[in-house]
């Protein structure tokens, strides 16, 4: 049979369990909140790097736009079409020697 020490004792032990139990869970709840805060800093610092690399991609396109255009008006569309047919008939009488070649 146990004596009021031994109880008291008992009871003591018990009692420090139960705080040691209660301090690992708040230390474990401390450590996921951290651990979802560094997530969420890290998807944070991801979505401004997405959106910085967007915006460049947005001026340089801009910027190839513009100068593109510039090329343009320098561009002779008369002298672009004359071309484009020559090349068109270039092809055509190609492909008509082509087929004439495979039904020899």
């Amino acid at each position: 049979k146990l004596t009021m020490f031994d109880q008291n004792q008992e009871l003591k032990a018990s009692r420090q369990i139960q705080k040691m139990k209660e301090n690992q869970m708040h230390l474990n709840q401390a450590l996921n909140n951290r651990r979802r805060q560094e997530m969420k800093n890290s998807m944070n610092k991801t979505m401004d790097r997405i959106h910085l690399l967007n915006q460049i991609k947005e001026i340089t396109n801009k910027e190839q736009i513009q100068v593109s255009s510039k090329n343009t008006k320098n561009f002779d569309t008369q002298e672009y079409l004359k071309n484009a047919m020559q090349f068109k008939s270039k092809e055509k009488e190609l492909q008509r020697q082509a087929k004439i070649r495979e039904e020899q």
